[in-house]
């Protein structure tokens, strides 16, 4: 074999090797784990008059080390999600804008995950970097948000959502 084609050859190799460990390591740092414990942690968040048509029995809690999403049903119709985010310290709540009336057609989620895959709504989740400073919640012209609202220590909005993206920093 010519020199040459054997340095290409080992060009495309190295290329390889190095893309399939990025895509390895990706997920061996930013996966998500499922569990079905602690169903009640956020039933607080919900009306009494609520809480009895919540389905306890169907519950996803996908944990990493920096967040927690809840996915809690109500009524084996309504999919209630709940983001909890660890060690905000950092972060400013009130300047976290919610920007509605996006266009979140071009968004890209590889590497990633799916959660409630085949079931509405899909929840994807792009590996990468957690943020330590700020976060801009988007949401696409198709979503309804009917209520925002927000303390000290969360912030969140009721609605019906098609499509939404964070971006961290």
């Amino acid at each position: 074999m010519p020199k040459t084609f054997k340095f290409i050859l080992s060009g495309i190799i190295a290329i390889a090797i190095g893309y399939i460990s990025y895509l390895i390591i990706n997920f061996i740092l930013f996966t998500y784990h499922t569990d079905c414990g602690n169903r009640e942690h956020y039933l607080w968040a919900f009306k009494d008059s609520v809480k009895k048509d919540i389905d306890t029995l169907v519950f996803h809690r996908a944990v990493r080390d920096r967040d927690v999403i809840y996915s809690y049903f109500y009524k084996n119709k309504y999919h209630v999600v709940i983001w909890e985010f660890k060690d905000l310290d950092g972060a400013q709540l009130k300047t976290t804008p919610i920007n509605l009336n996006q266009n979140l057609n071009n968004i890209k989620l590889f590497p990633g995950e799916i959660h409630n895959s085949g079931y509405s709504p899909e929840t994807t989740i792009k590996y990468g970097r957690f943020f330590y400073s700020s976060m801009e919640i988007n949401i696409d012209d198709s979503s309804v948000i009917d209520t925002t609202f927000e303390t000290l220590k969360y912030k969140g909005f009721y609605g019906n959502i098609h499509k939404a993206s964070y971006v961290l920093s």
